[in-house]
């Protein structure tokens, strides 16, 4: 798979890693730069499709917007793909919809499109007498590929080509190619009886499809490209599937992560800062080991703060737990105590249960770290805490407010605060400890009213989904129910409170079982 040139890091270090996904302000690099991800990144020295070119236009409504940006592999790629399918079907005009703004960051009701990697794209459609109609308005078909109001059909013959034309492109990789389900069979039943590769079709069957959570795409495509090798090395991540065909770019990542490690002996603390942040931009996932002896030595305490922050953000830490919950225990550590609770309840691996389970059974530990060590046992889930969390309803309030906190978590109750809630809490323990938390979580959502018929599920799934529209914790167990009780799962990560109902509230639209 094609691989773009590596080009001077010197050159590419743009205003330090656009201070830290700040939006940067609008200038001319040598080459675009896709930072973060697609749900909350920026976009640095990015092209715009302009209005108009050979085998495309821009929408109106798109340009009035300025929704036009994108990284210029993502512009070079549409124009490349319009030109390719006018060769081939003279007289075809792509229609592009919203891109990305001229510096990235939220544009409308979308929560992609923030790093100049997305871009939306009219389906290809023609009349009743088969001839291409461009519209400048987006068309909805049906899954029949249909839009009875106008008389247009979704064109097969020309959308494949698109997609094709997308696939065999060597100067990107794809992600995704959104569209409705029904839309997605028509285009490979069509590539198949037009005898297009296996290898081919099934990589248009690994990035076709509707997304799980977001509209069913039946009025565009939306096209997602990955980070190039240029943009890895700064900062920009993916997030969703890794397709097996793809360069990840893992071996550059890794190369890059040992060269920043190797300048923590640095003396400028300047230099050493921007290096853990670049870590934690690009994800450097073996620097762990480094950063966790590194937040345990003599460095200035705001570069330990930063490589804590940056440890967070690393996945496959659950060997690194030990080491930091040794240097935990020691109290001698201040503000880094409190923000090395913080970063492990964030983490919120299991392994760190017992410690904290220590901690806050200790005489003498500050109320602000008792009120840490509270939440975390809440975010790891861990029902083993219950009898602990239930006994600090009597401390001061940060730490009753914590702990009441952390039991509607691992339990789905809460009882209050004061010596009445620990004594419900003791009969309750006394009463269910030997019952699962799903058992636990159940019981609680039946007493706020949701009832639990094997025969009618999605009517108890609603009033779940209905109960989300609040946010906060108990929206969170109700997901957790609606897990278990469906296998439906929305990542946390990149979404508000708002738009994880709303997406929710879709999928039970759409037909939830």
């Amino acid at each position: 798979m094609f691989a773009p040139p590596a080009i001077a890091f010197s050159s590419l270090l743009i205003v330090s890693v656009a201070a830290a996904f700040a939006p940067p302000p609008p200038r001319q690099v040598a080459r675009s730069v896709s930072l973060g991800n697609a749900s909350d990144g920026y976009l640095v020295g990015g092209r715009t499709l302009g209005d108009r070119g050979p085998g495309y236009r821009v929408m109106a409504a798109t340009r009035r917007r300025g929704y036009t940006w994108g990284t210029s592999e993502l512009t070079d790629a549409i124009r490349r793909g319009a030109l390719e399918v006018e060769r081939q079907y003279p007289k075809s005009t792509l229609v592009a919809a919203n891109l990305s703004r001229e510096g990235g960051g939220d544009i409308g009701p979308s929560v992609s499109h923030n790093s100049g990697r997305d871009a939306d794209i009219a389906f290809y459609a023609v009349d009743e007498r088969g001839r291409p109609v461009a519209s400048d308005q987006l068309v909805l078909f049906d899954g029949e590929g249909n839009n009875a109001p106008s008389g247009l059909r979704f064109d097969p013959v020309r959308n494949w080509a698109l997609v094709k034309a997308f696939l065999t492109d060597e100067a990107i990789q794809v992600q995704w190619i959104f569209c409705k389900g029904a839309l997605r069979e028509k285009l490979l039943l069509f590539a198949r009886r037009a005898g297009e590769p296996e290898e081919l079709i099934a990589r248009a069957a690994d990035v076709l499809g509707e997304p799980g959570n977001s509209s069913s795409h039946s009025e565009h495509f939306h096209l997602r490209i990955y980070c190039g090798l240029h943009e890895r090395l700064l900062g920009c991540r993916n997030y969703g599937s890794m397709h097996a065909w793809v360069d990840d770019f893992t071996d550059e990542v890794m190369a890059r992560t040992a060269q920043l490690v190797a300048s923590f002996s640095n003396k400028d603390d300047r230099e050493v800062g921007k290096a853990i942040e670049l870590i934690g931009a690009i994800e450097g996932h073996t620097a762990g080991p480094a950063l966790v002896s590194f937040i345990g030595s003599e460095r200035a305490l705001s570069l330990r703060f930063s490589a804590l922050e940056t440890l967070v953000k690393l996945d496959g830490l659950s060997a690194l737990i030990p080491s930091l919950n040794t240097v935990l225990r020691n109290r001698a550590m201040g503000e880094l105590r409190l923000r090395l609770v913080d970063s492990l309840s964030t983490i919120a691996d299991s392994g760190s249960a017992a410690t904290f389970l220590e901690l806050i059974a200790r005489r003498g530990e500050p109320p602000a770290i008792r009120a840490r060590l509270a939440r975390g046992l809440g975010r790891m889930r861990h029902a083993a805490a219950v009898p602990a969390l239930s006994a600090a309803l009597t401390e001061r309030r940060e730490v009753s407010q914590s702990a009441q906190e952390a039991l509607l978590r691992i339990t789905g109750l809460s009882f209050g605060a004061g010596k009445r809630a620990v004594m419900k809490w003791q009969r309750w323990w006394s009463d269910k400890k030997d019952a699962s938390r799903s058992d636990w979580m159940l019981e609680a959502f039946a007493e706020r009213g949701v009832k639990f018929d094997a025969k009618r599920p999605k009517r108890s799934l609603s009033k779940l989904v209905a109960l989300m529209r609040q946010g906060g914790t108990l929206a969170e167990c109700a997901r957790e129910v609606i897990f278990h009780l469906s296998g439906f799962a929305l990542k946390r990560e990149h979404y508000t409170d708002r738009q994880m109902y709303r997406f929710y509230r879709s999928w039970l639209l759409a037909g939830a079982r």
